[in-house]
């Protein structure tokens, strides 16, 4: 009996000769550089027109064995099994039908397929592709700490590195360290993205499982979904007029302009209702208005971005030409200021000095935004770990490096081949078996 056998998925074993030529041929270049094996095959195969074989193409490919004709088209499901281990899968087309004087029939036969590998399968995707959100965590020193016991189950750690921020080896800030990912964690996660699984005793090892790709980048920047629920953008629906009396020097005393609707707001952080936005995330922001208000040609008025009723961000004089009877558009901002989640900020104005009497001001416009300051994260901020991944490198070359750098051989699991064995190269040969 052929070491050698062929079963269509719908109804069993063909006839064969005694046997047929492997169709996987294996050599130490595959094993070595197993991205450079040939995923695709073709295999012609002979197989004698038997009783069994008569039936199962009749009904298939439409077998006519009177005048040998046959529908070309019909791909039959197929494996090949050598020594009962399942090696590949494909589709059987008939190709032709001989027929000889003596009414012998033989068919010749092709399997076609494409035996997917690992490398295939991964394609151009970058190590960026990869999901490690479960490693989310808050960036402060507790968790900094903490991960000093981690292990490739918990995805990262905060290595001891300097960075250059400072002399001192006794201590450190939060920011001056970052997270590095588990070597073993990123293997896991590329073969489990592509459906794959290994049998390794060295990706088991203490010394494999130890190894972690820092983070190679000086800060760890927030995410366009981090930064987009602390933005806002409020204006003035209309113009109105008010007025205000002199309190530049007591900065509780200025008056609160109306701003009265929202431009954009997703988290809600404006309240139309009292004109002040409150500070929804800490962090470094910059703040900014842009207003115009008609206070009488040749007057002058401060306005200014103000926190928590005790503290000017930023103030500007707004002086009002001459020529401009109606006012002129002015700014005034405060950047890279740090707020804190709670802060309260509003646009104020005071007269530039005491006239005994209030005075009349219109305001035609006023819009008042920010802008996240994206420098980094603080103390106490959410750390989105994919953003500690490496940039523009493919997981392919990922571990065609780790292959090459530990001298790793690579081997299709004959018994599944979504399974690789992968081993140095001395255990290797040390596990392999000898065969005469």
């Amino acid at each position: 009996m052929g070491r050698t056998r062929i079963e269509l998925l719908s109804s069993g074993d063909i006839d064969m000769y005694d046997d047929v030529a492997s169709p996987l041929t294996f050599s130490i270049a595959d094993i070595r550089t197993p991205d450079k094996r040939d995923a695709s095959f073709s295999k012609t195969i002979k197989v004698p027109g038997t009783k069994g074989n008569n039936i199962r193409f009749g009904h298939i490919f439409d077998v006519n064995i009177g005048d040998g004709t046959f529908n070309p088209n019909v791909k039959a499901p197929c494996t090949i099994y050598i020594d009962d281990v399942a090696q590949l899968s494909g589709f059987l087309q008939v190709l032709t039908i001989d027929i000889d004087d003596e009414k012998r029939i033989e068919y010749n036969i092709s399997i076609k397929g494409k035996t997917a590998t690992l490398f295939d399968t991964l394609g151009s995707q970058e190590l960026t592709a990869l999901d490690f959100s479960s490693g989310d965590h808050v960036y402060n020193k507790a968790n900094q700490k903490a991960s000093w016991a981690n292990n490739f189950t918990q995805t990262y750690c905060y290595p001891l590195i300097d960075y250059g921020y400072d002399n001192n080896i006794n201590s450190y800030d939060v920011a001056h360290l970052f997270p590095a990912i588990f070597v073993r964690s990123y293997v896991d996660k590329i073969f489990s993205q592509a459906g794959y699984t290994y049998t390794s005793t060295f990706f088991n090892s203490t010394t494999f499982k130890k190894l972690i790709i820092p983070t190679n980048s000086k800060s760890i920047r927030l995410t366009d979904a981090q930064i987009a629920p602390r933005l806002f953008q409020s204006q003035l629906a209309a113009p109105y007029s008010t007025n205000i009396a002199y309190s530049f020097g007591v900065t509780s005393a200025f008056t609160t302009l109306t701003i009265d609707t929202d431009v954009t707001d997703v988290s809600n952080q404006f309240n139309t209702a009292t004109y002040k936005w409150t500070v929804a995330t800490t962090g470094y922001y910059n703040v900014n208005c842009n207003f115009n208000i008609d206070q009488g040609a040749g007057k002058t008025c401060y306005v200014g971005i103000r926190k928590n009723s005790t503290t000017m961000l930023g103030t500007t004089m707004y002086s009002q030409p001459s020529g401009s009877p109606t006012g002129i558009t002015a700014n005034v901002n405060a950047s890279n200021v740090y707020l804190v989640a709670g802060d309260i900020i509003d646009i104020c104005l005071s007269p530039d000095s005491s006239l005994g009497t209030p005075r009349a001001y219109t305001v035609n416009t006023v819009v008042f935004w920010n802008a996240v300051v994206n420098n980094g994260l603080q103390d106490g901020e959410t750390l989105i770990l994919n953003n500690s991944i490496p940039l523009k490198i493919k997981q392919k070359d990922f571990l065609l490096d780790l292959i090459r750098m530990f001298n790793l051989f690579v081997q299709v699991d004959p018994n599944n081949e979504k399974n690789l064995l992968i081993e140095t190269r001395n255990d290797f040969y040390t596990n392999g078996t000898t065969v005469d």
